[in-house]
């Protein structure tokens, strides 16, 4: 809220899905993939003291989930909602954050959720949430089997009216929660 603040209602830019050293997001992605499944977690691939949200938040702790083991390697166990962005099809470009106004419905609308997978112990891979439905055109957009079950088969969540609330995984992607309910895509 602070930075939307001051930059005249924007919400923070981000870096596209897995592209590493762009500055200007509100996490620093050093290298992609940070924690996959099946794969050993990196150390300090995702920096926040080198994002946009870290002069107001000035504490590298607040970004990993004491329970997320990957995460307290990485650097980071949440993920930003990419609805938030104007994505770009250029690859290394900032996804610059939209203005609040563009969401109708903030207590509905997902800002930071735990990333990772229900069935196993990993964590955010880039710090971001990024729209994808496999293919398949009816299933749920989004990375709705991405959130973390971490804390008794789910996740907690953060929306955009700063309130935050915990889901089961299978209800979290069921409620669809980055477009608050509605459509897998994020409209623009």
């Amino acid at each position: 809220m602070q930075y939307s603040a001051d930059y005249d209602d924007h919400m923070p830019s981000a870096s596209g899905g897995g592209d590493a050293g762009v500055a200007g997001g509100w996490i620093y992605v050093v290298l992609y993939p940070a924690s996959d499944p099946g794969m050993i977690a990196i150390p300090q691939t995702l920096d926040p003291s080198r994002g946009s949200l870290f002069p107001y938040v000035k504490n590298k702790q607040v970004f990993v989930c004491p329970d997320d083991s990957d995460g307290q390697i990485t650097g980071d166990s949440y993920s930003y909602n990419s609805c938030m962005t104007t994505p770009s099809d250029t690859a290394g470009a900032l996804w610059p954050g939209k203005n609040q106004a563009a969401f109708e419905d903030t207590s509905g609308t997902l800002l930071l959720a735990e990333e990772g997978r229900p069935d196993a112990n990993n964590s955010s891979n880039d710090g971001l949430f990024t729209i994808w439905n496999g293919g398949n055109s009816t299933a749920p957009g989004y990375d709705a089997f991405n959130y973390s079950g971490r804390h008794g088969g789910g996740s907690n969540v953060l929306f955009m009216d700063a309130h935050v609330k915990w889901g089961a995984c299978t209800r979290l992607a069921k409620d669809n929660l980055p477009t608050a309910g509605g459509t897998p895509y994020c409209d623009d």
